[in-house]
């Protein structure tokens, strides 16, 4: 158990190596825990409101977070530095990750807009616009192409990262859109919902493969295994869930999975029952 922030933390993120944990919290900081026990956790501070959300560069080296204060910023890992201070949000900031090659960070927040921003020098690239209800949710696909944000308007969205062209809008949800995530191999999207559902999208078409019900509450985070083959959720109603997508799973493991399921075909008697009841 890690104890030191003196408010509700919000979220954590593992290092891509697994040796550290960062979390952040109400209490407008972020701490840096090693898992080894050798360092004392560090504290960042600088923040002037509730810090929402924390997460790695996929090297490890930089950190970037968003908070109720309208801003996104970028620290140090190792030394808790502040390096970047990213404005333009007119208010508060829900979500921000770094792209794979961790040369931009995605953030989305309250004015319903989504941001790209370039972490090295603190400037805006992108200011994509569609939602209508402020941006719960963002994440990058793993080529670093596309991106997908979750809206309390109820709707996902898939975009270029580019204003001028419209994004892939996908419908469904009954209710705000707090989680959002690719699969490793970028084909799927999953989202989480306060409708109490977790949906699978066809990042492709647009198309609702799946629709998972299990949660008795509103959920509220979802995500992908790094195989891509299993999906957890968490909900309000107090439980994690963890469901095999077969869907996400390659094609090639699907023939072998279909392979491995034998089939026969029904009996005199089972044909007339089928029969009977259609």
């Amino acid at each position: 158990m890690l104890r030191g922030h003196t408010g509700a933390v919000y979220a954590a993120a593992f290092s891509p190596d697994g040796r550290w944990v960062a979390s952040a919290s109400d209490d407008r900081t972020v701490r840096v825990w090693d898992l080894m026990g050798v360092h004392a956790p560090l504290v960042l501070s600088g923040h002037e409101l509730t810090v929402f959300d924390v997460g790695f560069s996929r090297d490890g080296r930089a950190l970037v977070t968003a908070s109720g204060d309208r801003t996104v910023r970028v620290w140090d890992a190792a030394t808790g530095a502040m390096l970047a201070i990213l404005r333009g949000h007119t208010g508060p900031v829900y979500e921000a990750e770094f792209s794979p090659d961790g040369r931009r960070v995605v953030s989305g927040g309250e004015d319903t807009t989504v941001r790209i921003w370039d972490p090295a020098t603190g400037q805006q690239l992108v200011e994509l616009r569609g939602h209508r209800a402020p941006v719960g949710a963002v994440a990058f696909s793993p080529d670093g192409r596309r991106l997908a944000s979750g809206g309390y308007d109820g709707t996902v969205r898939i975009w270029e990262p580019n204003p001028a062209h419209q994004p892939m809008l996908l419908r469904g949800h009954g209710g705000p859109v707090p989680g959002v995530t690719f699969s490793p191999d970028g084909r799927w999207v999953a989202s989480a919902s306060v409708d109490g559902t977790e949906r699978i999208w066809d990042s492709r078409h647009g198309t609702a493969a799946l629709v998972v019900r299990g949660h008795s509450g509103p959920v509220h985070g979802i995500a992908v295994s790094p195989d891509g083959q299993r999906v957890a959720s968490a909900g309000v109603d107090g439980t994690v869930r963890v469901w095999l997508c077969e869907i996400c799973i390659p094609i090639e493991q699907v023939l072998v999975l279909a392979e491995q399921r034998s089939t026969r075909e029904l009996t005199v008697e089972e044909r007339e029952v089928f029969l009977h009841q259609r």
